[in-house]
Order: structure tokens, then sequence, then C-alpha cells
């Protein structure tokens, strides 16, 4: 019996204070000040946060409210626009901030000052919100804001690399033209000019990938002022002329070899396809295609007795022994070994070797990076490494661009504009387990 009424007690407590806890109001558990209206809060409520906020165009907004956070969005739906954004306060009634984020929720700009006016600034790219936050800092303060749009002053680019004007190219020969172009820029035309006249259209509407293989035409006759010029095939006042070169009609064949690719932009890894690319006088039929390593006398022949054509095709066998984290190519005529070029160095990786390794492909040299565009971090690895630890060094200066991320060869990054311009940047990628296995990428634009 004494069991029976201990439960029957318990019971009725409980059932006490639970009828008690689903009467108390929900708003005794919430802010209510960050939750209900006030009696002179704007017509834009609710927009206490970035995921409600409230959609709004240019133009001019008076008589709002700063009670708590303000948020605002805008969809750009161009190719890329220059915002301004400004709030316009009387300081004594209290201080209000004012912030401008990208669409991933990045701080871009802010102004927090003490003035009346603040204003925010920044170029974005087309197809993608933004969002605007106003904060106060004391007291309730009413504002007027205006946002207006413009041309964006990001400025696409094109920029020649070769040729350049040490360089002599020979009739009937195969060359490589490369440039630097922004991303916003899709396809580019390239065009052949004497001094001031253009000759030869070489290439229209062709992908804005930085390089193009171009024989030399074996009607130009020998001289020293042409020069290559590209142009941006969706018009606009978009272009680059490289400096004067030489083309040279040879009456005697020069005999040359030179390899144009691979090149410390290309990380291979086993039973992957290696295109090897070539140009050379015509004038011998066959040659021979060897590997060699960075730091010792490792040989390996790829091919004897193939086309001398530009092109070959290897198939990095899947048992591949690597023996070094560098390799270079060496082609030779087949017959006497003369001529003979040795290639830039490049990577071989095995991803199922068990030591550790991280290779990063890109960016690689003379890439030139824009804020607020979006580029692929490329590199590969072999042991076992699960995530890797991304960031972005110049000399002392660091910033960390991804503090921890899965160890899938690949990771897009988003510049944020307050990333200052410089032409010494590295890309470093750790193992997060072990910070000493890691690597840097070349030199690149930002």
């Amino acid at each position: 019996m004494k069991l029976k009424t201990k439960i029957g007690f318990f019971l009725i407590l409980f059932s006490f204070f639970s009828y008690c806890w689903m009467n108390i109001p929900l708003n005794h558990f919430t802010n209510t000040y960050e939750n209900e209206l006030k009696p002179n809060d704007d017509s834009y409520e609710w927009n206490n946060q970035m995921m409600d906020a409230t959609p709004i165009e240019a133009g001019n907004y008076s008589n709002l409210m700063c009670y708590d956070d303000d948020y605002y969005k805008h969809y750009i739906a161009m190719d890329a626009v220059f915002i301004e954004v400004k709030i316009y306060l009387n300081h004594s009634e209290g201080n209000l901030g004012l912030e401008i984020y990208d669409y991933t929720e990045t701080l871009v700009n802010s102004s927090n000052t003490s003035n009346d006016i603040k204003t925010v600034s920044c170029d974005f790219l087309g197809y993608k919100n933004f969002y605007i936050r106003v904060f106060r800092s004391d007291a309730p303060t009413s504002y007027n804001m205006s946002i207006k749009f413009s041309a964006s002053k990001s400025t696409p680019t094109l920029t020649i690399l070769n040729p350049t004007s040490q360089s002599v190219w020979a009739n009937g020969t195969l060359y490589i033209i490369e440039w630097m172009g922004s991303d916003s820029i899709t396809n580019v035309d390239l065009h052949l000019h004497k001094a001031n006249q253009r000759v030869k259209t070489l290439v229209t509407s062709v992908l804005n990938n930085g390089s193009y293989y171009w024989k030399v035409s074996n009607n130009l006759i020998s001289d020293s002022n042409y020069r290559i010029v590209i142009e941006n095939s969706g018009g606009g006042d978009i272009s680059d002329y490289s400096g004067y070169f030489t083309i040279q009609n040879n009456e005697l064949p020069i005999e040359y070899l030179e390899i144009l690719s691979p090149n410390r932009s290309h990380v291979f890894t086993n039973g992957s396809t290696c295109e090897i690319k070539w140009q050379s006088s015509a004038n011998f039929e066959y040659v021979d295609i060897h590997l060699r390593n960075d730091d010792g006398p490792f040989y390996y022949s790829i091919t004897n007795g193939t086309e001398n054509d530009g092109i070959y095709y290897w198939d990095i066998p899947s048992d591949f022994r690597s023996v070094s984290d560098r390799y270079r190519l060496t082609i030779e005529e087949n017959q006497t070994g003369e001529p003979y070029d040795n290639g830039y160095f490049f990577w071989i990786v095995n991803p199922q070797s068990a030591s550790k390794e991280i290779v990063i492909s890109k960016p690689t040299l003379n890439n030139q990076w824009f804020y607020n565009h979006t580029y692929n971090i490329s590199w590969v690895s072999s042991g076992n490494i699960s995530n890797v630890r991304i960031m972005l060094k110049h000399w002392d200066w660091e910033f960390t661009i991804a503090s921890e991320t899965e160890n899938d060869g690949c990771f897009e990054w988003t510049i944020p504009s307050f990333i200052e311009s410089n032409t010494e940047y590295e890309i470093y990628v750790y193992d997060v387990s072990d910070a000493s296995i890691y690597d840097w990428s070349d030199f690149f634009f930002n």
C-alpha cells in the first residue's frame, strides 16, 4: 500500500508540473526584443537574420528604423556590377554600422565610422545574391538608405605571354601562342599582324584557356615586325598585342627539337595518360622519348622510333615505380641523337603508395586570378591523407582558405575582395594530421 501511495503522489506532481510547463507562453523562453514588432518598426521587418533578408532593388529608401539587425538582399541579373550602398542617419540619435556580404555570406566591405553618412561599395559577379546588413551599437536609430548600381570597375583583361620580342619562328613549324585572360571572357580571336596591318586571322572564338598551337604559314616572308593580336570574341575593347617578333623563311632547314608539354603545371598518376607534345624541324622522320628523374640516374624508355609528328600519348603503367617527386622528358632524333631537347620538370604520383605526398597542380606560374571570382585549387596525393588544410601565403602574411576539407584533389575558392593585389602569392596544402606533409604552388598573380 505504501508503494502504491508514493507512485500516486509522484504521478500527481508530474501531471501538475506538465500542465504548468505546457501553459507557459512561448515568448517566455525567447527574446521578445528580437522577435516582436516594435511600434515604429518599418515595413521591411522581419529581416533580423540573413536568411530572412528582405529583397530590394536599386533606389532610395526612407523612414527605416533599426531596433535590431536589418538584412536586405538583391539578385544581380547581369554579368558584373559595381554596387554602392549608403545610409544616412542623425548620429545624435545613435550610431549604426553598415556591412555588405557576397553570395557566400562572406563579409566584403564595412563602414562603422561616427559619420552621419556611411558608405560601402564593391564589384560583384553577376547572377548571384549580395546582402546588406545595418546594425546598431547603442540606441534604436532611424535611417535612410540609397543603393546604386553601375558598370563593374573590375575590367576584364587579356595579356599575351608568347611570342615575345625575342622569339624567332620558322615557316612550316608548330608553335604555341600563350596568354592570360580574365575568367569572364569565354572565347578569344587570334590574328597575325605585320607592322600595323592584319595579314591573317589565325582562329576565331577559340576557348579562353591560355594557349593555342599555330603552324606558321609557309607563304609568310621573312621579317622582324610580326606580332600576335588577341581580342575578346564577345566584343568590347578588350585586346592585347604581343611584342614584335621574327618569322624566318629558312631556305636550308635548321634541325631542332623543342618539348612543349608536359610542363611544371602537369601532375600525373599511375594508370593515367600523359600527352607529350613537341615542335621540330621536319627534315627527320622519327624520334625517341625517354624519362629521367630530377635528382638521380633514373632512366626509362617511353618509346623508340615514333613518328616525328609532334604528339605522342604515353599510357603510364599502373605499376610504374616512382623513384622521385619530379621527372623530365628527353626527346632526340632516332638515329644520331641529335638534335635533342630536355623538357620541363613535371610530377608522377602513385595514389596507392603507402608514403604520404601532396603535389599541387593548380595554380601554376603566372596564373592571374581576380577577387570575387571562383577558381579551382587542384592537387594530387598519395598515402593515407583524409583531410587537408589550404592556406594562401605571401612571405610572412598568411590567410586560411580552408582550415579542414576533404582530400579529394580539388577545392573551389572565391577570392575575397580584401585580398590585396600582388604577384607573389602561393597556395599551400597541408595534411591536417601531419603538417610536415605539404606542398606549395608556384607564384601566381592576384
